[in-house]
């Protein structure tokens, strides 16, 4: 396909319990401009005979299959076969909210021409409980990330020209996407941002299970774009070690940055 409005990529490993619901999220989708970009890094489940049944022979699909040095090296490899004005990452096991978000985002889109970047909000599913997570205009401007938080890369579409500019820097392990984040901020990018569900997500996943390593990386990035914010970032990780203040920030987010799923 020539051209399309949406480059969707998928990068997985292993996902053979995952990637069906993944995959059928795109599939049922009302807005049909799109590609999609799987990239599995050599998985040694049933993965790729699950892709290949649901999506064989399908003309907007490309497969690759190979090693990689991670999920940013990944989606680096599969940028550079994106064909879409738009790109958009959708993790193995999260999920399209419903048929219409492709059709609301490129109406988005349409509406608000010269947009770099436009953003949702997703929903996060953690035990069965499903909350809605707020991404608010306040989430593209530097200060936000003095908490240690940024988009979830499931909720943001960004124009395919910024990764020529700049791909994911391999040198960070989990933070890679908040860096690249940063990067648009500081350098002027336009963003947008489009009040309703974009996914589904599990909020079960690499970050969490690599904390110490995100918190440092984290600071990393913020000393390198916002050296301004380093200090207020330091007492932000030094109220979370106090188990009230932790409390207080929790209840303070759930009121700033979440409300109830219907």
């Amino acid at each position: 396909m020539a051209n399309p409005r949406f480059s969707i990529i998928t990068v997985c490993y292993n996902a053979e319990k995952q990637i069906e619901d993944t995959i059928n999220s795109l599939l049922q989708q009302s807005f049909q401009n799109y590609e999609y970009i799987i990239k599995d890094g050599g998985s040694s489940d049933n993965t790729m005979s699950i892709i290949q049944a649901q999506l064989g022979g399908n003309l907007k699909v490309r497969i690759m299959e190979g090693p990689d040095a991670g999920i940013f090296d990944a989606m680096n490899i599969a940028v550079e076969m994106a064909k879409g004005e738009y790109l958009f990452f959708l993790n193995a096991g999260d999920c399209l909210s419903d048929a219409g978000v492709l059709e609301r985002v490129n109406q988005y889109i349409t509406d608000n021409p010269g947009r770099d970047i436009v953003f949702g909000n997703v929903v996060q599913v953690e035990n069965g409980k499903r909350v809605v997570r707020v991404y608010g205009s306040i989430c593209s401007k530097k200060i936000y990330y003095l908490t240690g938080d940024c988009i979830c890369h499931q909720a943001l579409f960004a124009k395919r020209e910024l990764f020529k500019e700049k791909k994911f820097d391999l040198s960070y392990h989990v933070c890679g996407d908040k860096e690249w984040q940063l990067y648009q901020i500081v350098h002027g990018k336009k963003y947008g941002h489009m009040d309703f569900v974009i996914t589904d997500v599990s909020v079960e996943g690499f970050s969490r299970d690599h904390m110490e390593e995100f918190e440092m990386e984290t600071l990393t990035v913020i000393r390198k774009y916002c050296p301004v914010l380093v200090y207020g970032h330091k007492i932000v990780m030094e109220m979370k070690k106090s188990m009230l203040m932790k409390k207080v920030l929790r209840a303070l987010g759930r009121i700033l940055f979440q409300k109830s799923f219907h």
